[in-house]
């Protein structure tokens, strides 16, 4: 207890001498100080751009504001998914709870049939207007399904070359994808097969851009309703990108970035990695459902 009221004592006395130096202060301004190391001039002046600039860069070049951005821009859309689906099947639910109501009414008549007949007229007309609001949450949230994956992956293959997305510091994975199949040779003999049927290559330049897309990483946020419809819709999308891909390929003898040849030549060796690139595709698709 001694130490502590020596410690409050002392404690006493700096504050006391500290405002006895304030007139002081006053009137003969305090030496210049230098500033913290960490907003001298050597980081950027007084904001530290220098630490600022650590602080936004990021891997790929991409600052982290914008993966921040980014992220909170998925995670809006996907909640949007959600509470779409959420008021599809709430409405479902409501119809099929005044279904029952109707019923229950009907059971109970004890023959006033003006009275019976006006109640359930009035639960047909309000089943009427679920049905019509449910089916429209249903085609919005595949509008809306069809934006973000298209925002986020790619949308329908076109034959120019698709510019960076400005949410993104890479191209979009169904881009990726089609340039893949567009400049993929399949006219082969056995060693060159060998070489481009390897897992490594196919899953480094064919799967993993679609793995690593940011769509892709956040289906855990999804209902299992809304995890379903974005999967199969990103299949009808990636079919349509091979298809085309195969039809419309590049040709690698051309000189312009446009030139294109109309399908492509197949070997028997062509046609069996063509194969495994398919089955390679079905199966990630099929485990973005079983992982849900």
């Amino acid at each position: 207890s001694n130490a502590f009221a020596s410690a409050l004592l002392d404690a006493l006395d700096d504050d006391l001498g500290h405002t006895g130096s304030s007139a002081q202060t006053l009137s003969s301004p305090l030496p210049r100080k230098s500033p913290p190391s960490s907003l001298s001039s050597g980081s950027g002046g007084i904001l530290g751009i220098g630490a600022l600039a650590n602080l936004t860069k990021g891997g790929g070049g991409q600052s982290q504001y914008q993966k921040q951005q980014n992220q909170l821009r998925l995670d809006s859309q996907l909640c949007n998914l959600n509470g779409i689906h959420s008021a599809s099947v709430a409405c479902t639910s409501l119809e099929k709870l005044l279904e029952s109501h109707m019923e229950e009414a009907l059971a109970n008549n004890n023959g006033d049939g003006n009275e019976s007949s006006g109640a359930t007229s009035m639960i047909e007309l309000a089943q009427e207007e679920l049905r019509r609001y449910s089916q429209s949450y249903e085609i919005l949230l595949n509008t809306q399904i069809q934006q973000v994956l298209g925002d986020w992956c790619g949308s329908s293959p076109v034959r120019q070359e698709t510019p960076k997305s400005s949410y993104h510091h890479h191209t979009k994975s169904l881009d990726v994808l089609q340039e893949f199949f567009q400049t993929e040779v399949y006219h082969l003999d056995s060693t060159q097969f060998a070489t481009s049927e390897t897992d490594e290559r196919l899953d480094r330049t064919m799967i993993a851009p679609l793995r690593e897309s940011p769509i892709v990483q956040n289906l855990n946020k999804c209902d299992d309703q809304v995890t379903t419809l974005l999967c199969r819709e990103l299949s009808s999308m990636v079919a349509n990108v091979v298809l085309y891909s195969l039809w419309s390929s590049s040709s690698s003898s051309s000189s312009g970035p446009s030139s294109y040849q109309q399908s492509k030549q197949f070997t028997d060796w062509g046609s069996l990695l063509l194969s495994k690139q398919i089955r390679l595709l079905q199966n990630f698709l099929c485990g973005l459902l079983a992982a849900a």
